[in-house]
């Protein structure tokens, strides 16, 4: 049996280099990424660039999903299965929590349709390149069995781990040892740093006593060039997705342990430390600040916009208050009620001065947490976190228009002449709206 029509949805960090091997291989394959310069190249190298997911679930009997986040993963899944034909394959590799596919897999069964989990483990985009990735896969054998001429491209072995889910949480498990790992290699290279240990040392030695693996070796080498030369903005925005993904990885690991019985305390603690890991560098002001220059955050960089969902929309209607949380650098909570404007683009954005709190709490970690309540029922609210990007509003066009709403004035009165006002635009990367019981109806509504 050849090798079906194969789409790939998210061509990013590891997606790129998969759809590479898949067309040198001859693969016939669809991709789609929501961010148009992804797929650049990949035409001329023989793939179709799909306009939307549910083109690739109408054109492909097997899918591959390598985007980031669980909430990428659901609407991707959804789209698909909106055109998908029945027998369709699609296998989530993104590293998302087991949970997640079991409730992906329920709504792709609906339609017929097959899904499972099927994580990489390796040693990053190296590891394609040399068709060594290891595929994680949990669901049915014959399900995960298709997977194999797909794979094969890219990957040494496709493991059957078990039912649904089981290969995301050993992929979960793996990235738990992988980070441990990084500061590993961090603490002993500082240490050694700061008390004199000539420089390489630190690598001979765990190398000769096999305490360094390949993959932390790798790693170290990266972390030494970096102390001295962080490689500029493109690199640093790489690497701060990077740390955006281990905190991500780790959280997961730590709600499955917890949903097990098992405390992580050390994953607890290092699932804040990406930037730490990756060594991010400090904010930059881009451009020389006179106009229209945006502020950037330091922060653990994006891993991708996420749709607010229609249901919830209406929450932001007429004069909402956003309970607004923030970072400080003493890692401490920071949080505050602020006026919010959801725009027709998907992004949040809210108003402020530079001399506030909030602002030098994003310019050092650019996380950002909004929550809103609807003000008679408290069971209806909607959770959006995501990355703050902070731009200068000199002529306060939009701290004016937030009067318009709010105050029935035509330019807010409370600023002094010295104030510098700035605009805080927050693409969301997890949204959350739990459905709770009785939401129409609750004790509390007066």
């Amino acid at each position: 049996m050849g090798t079906p029509v194969v789409g790939l949805i998210g061509v990013g960090i590891l997606g790129r280099p998969v759809a590479e091997e898949l067309l040198a291989s001859g693969v016939a394959l669809v991709v789609r990424d929501v961010v148009p310069d992804a797929v650049a190249g990949l035409a001329e190298m023989g793939a179709d660039v799909a306009s939307s997911s549910a083109e690739v679930g109408d054109r492909c009997a097997v899918v591959l999903v390598l985007v980031q986040t669980a909430d990428q993963c659901r609407t991707v899944v959804a789209e698909v299965l909106e055109r998908a034909a029945p027998g369709t394959t699609i296998a989530v590799m993104a590293t998302v929590p087991p949970d997640v596919v079991v409730e992906l897999a329920a709504l792709a069964a609906a339609r017929s349709v097959d899904l499972v989990d099927a994580p990489l483990a390796g040693q990053g985009v190296q590891s394609v390149r040399d068709h060594a990735m290891w595929v994680l896969a949990g669901g049915e054998a014959e399900v995960v069995e298709r997977l194999r001429p797909v794979v094969e491209p890219f990957a040494a072995r496709l493991v059957h781990v078990g039912g649904l889910g089981a290969g995301s949480t050993l992929k979960l498990a793996h990235n738990v040892m992988v980070y441990f790992g990084y500061l590993a290699v961090i603490e002993a290279v500082e240490l050694g740093h700061a008390a004199g240990v000539a420089d390489g040392l630190v690598k001979e030695v765990t190398l000769a006593s096999e305490t360094l693996s390949s993959q932390s070796e790798v790693f170290l080498d990266i972390y030494e060039r970096r102390r001295l030369d962080p490689g500029g903005t493109a690199e640093n925005a790489t690497f701060a997705t990077y740390a955006a993904l281990s905190d991500k990885d780790l959280g997961h690991a730590v709600e499955v342990a917890a949903a097990n019985g098992l405390d992580l305390p050390g994953a607890r603690m290092v699932a804040t430390m990406g930037d730490r890991l990756y060594r991010v560098e400090a904010p930059a002001v881009a451009g020389d600040g006179a106009g229209g220059d945006a502020v950037v955050p330091s922060g653990g960089g994006s891993v991708g916009p996420v749709a607010i969902p229609e249901a919830v929309r209406p929450l932001f209607d007429g004069k909402p208050v956003a309970f607004v949380t923030t970072m400080r650098p003493d890692a401490r909570m920071s949080t505050n009620p602020m006026a919010v404007v959801l725009g027709d683009d998907g992004i949040i954005r809210l108003s402020t001065i530079t001399s506030r709190r909030k602002v030098r709490n994003l310019l050092a970690d650019d996380r950002i947490s909004i929550c809103v309540v609807q003000p008679d029922n408290l069971n209806r609210y909607v959770e959006v976190r995501g990355r703050a990007v902070l731009e200068p509003d000199p002529d306060r066009t939009f701290i004016d228009s937030i009067a318009q709403r709010y105050m029935d004035v035509d330019r807010y009165p409370f600023d002094r002449s010295d104030d510098e006002r700035v605009t805080i635009s927050v693409v969301p990367e997890h949204v959350s709206s739990p459905t709770i019981p009785l939401a129409d109806d609750p004790p509390f509504r007066k």
